[in-house]
Order: C-alpha cells, then sequence, then structure tokens
C-alpha cells in the first residue's frame, strides 16, 4: 500500500465488509472505530473528493472480507471477530 487512496480504499472496504458480518454482537461497536478511523484519515490528509459508492458498489464481498482481516490484523482487533471473519472467507 503506497497511495493514500489505496490506503483509504483498505479502510472504506474493511467498512463494508464489518457491514455484512451480522454474526458479530458488536459489529455497531466496531463500525463506529472504523468510521472514525476514516474519517480521520480523510481529515489528517485533506482528501475531498473520494469516490465511496465504486468501493461499495464495485468491490466482491470477498474482498471487503480480506480488506478488514487485513484492518482488524493491523489495529489489533477483536480475536472473536477476525475468527468470524476467517471462518466467513473459508465459506465464501
Amino acid at each position: 500500500m503506497n497511495t493514500l487512496e489505496e490506503k483509504l480504499n483498505l479502510l472504506i472496504e474493511a467498512y463494508y465488509g464489518l457491514l455484512e458480518m451480522d454474526e458479530y454482537d458488536l459489529k455497531e461497536y466496531e463500525l463506529k472505530k472504523l468510521k472514525d478511523d476514516i474519517d480521520n484519515f480523510i481529515n489528517e490528509y485533506n482528501i475531498n473528493n473520494f469516490d465511496f459508492e465504486s468501493v461499495k458498489n464495485n468491490i466482491c464481498l470477498k474482498t471487503k472480507l480480506q480488506s478488514l482481516l487485513i484492518v482488524l490484523n493491523k489495529n489489533n482487533g477483536p480475536l472473536e471477530l477476525i475468527l468470524l471473519v476467517k471462518r466467513r472467507l473459508k465459506d465464501e
């Protein structure tokens, strides 16, 4: 991941991947944390014209879940969620 756009893309893919994890009880808490990370990234680097809808609509679920797994591992995310994502990826 070299460019700011790629890093932001990874965070947004992870966010949309997390939206699909209905089996995780604390999903709303983790969504809030991830949304805050995205907002902080956008504010820190003054990114104004990123196309969020293209990430939402044009990226497959498996890629979103893989991005979520990367972000969770980088941020020491909850082990329960990491295991659920791995199981979901295996089923995809």
